[in-house]
């Protein structure tokens, strides 16, 4: 089942400014935070240098983004959050997407990769792989969705059969390329699936909810 949505409501779902979820991605793990404030303390330093030693007319600006830059810590994931959602929010057309799991499968991929040297003095790289949970879906005109994320307990009940819902983005009005996939959600079990999570998902629950009970009625009444 494909529904187009208006893009008032596609607006809604993925927001311009950074949601909760995504401020969490890309706050990240403790050693994101120490470079953060590396930066923050780093910038800070130079507009203070610049600040000292320039002139007159450059102080009061410099003060202005010694401010910026020891706050940065704190407002980089929102800014990097609002950026990434803009490069879906450019797409004109969007549509609410319904299919069924098909497949469920793990698969290891390189995630970073590192050059070091052994015992030996020989130079080596070193791989860091992380787990991933694979899901197939599809829909009954036989459209397909792929989407991986990294492997967590919970998706131990994920299985074929399940309702698979998401947001597909497309720069045609017919929505017969698709550009886009969003994070999955399978209401069944109560999951997302995805590397990040694009949607304000209390509004996309909200839609499709909306669209649910409508085709309900629909297949009712025929």
């Amino acid at each position: 089942m494909l529904v187009p949505l208006r893009q008032e409501s596609f607006q809604q779902i993925i927001p311009m400014v950074a949601t909760g979820p995504q401020y969490g991605y890309y706050w990240g793990k403790p050693s994101d935070l120490l470079r953060r404030v590396l930066i923050s303390f780093l910038s800070a330093l130079v507009f203070w240098i610049i600040r000292s030693i320039g002139p007159d007319g450059l102080k009061e600006l410099a003060l202005l983004f010694i401010c910026i830059s020891l706050i940065y810590w704190l407002w980089a994931p929102v800014y990097l959050a609002s950026k990434r959602n803009a490069r879906y929010r450019k797409y004109p057309y969007s549509g609410f997407w319904q299919g069924k799991v098909t497949n469920v499968f793990i698969s290891e991929e390189v995630v970073r990769e590192e050059m070091t040297v052994n015992s030996k003095g020989q130079l080596i790289t070193i791989e860091s792989l992380e787990k991933r949970i694979n899901i197939e879906a599809r829909d009954e005109t036989g459209f397909k969705v792929k989407k991986f994320a990294p492997l967590r307990p919970i998706y131990k009940n994920i299985k074929p059969g399940l309702t698979v819902e998401c947001l597909i983005i497309s720069d045609r009005e017919d929505l017969s390329e698709v550009d886009h996939v969003s994070d999955l959600y399978l209401p069944q079990v109560k999951l997302w699936i995805g590397n990040y999570p694009y949607l304000r998902r209390d509004l996309f629950m909200q839609v499709s909810e909306e669209i649910n009970r409508t085709d309900k009625r629909a297949r009712y009444n025929n």
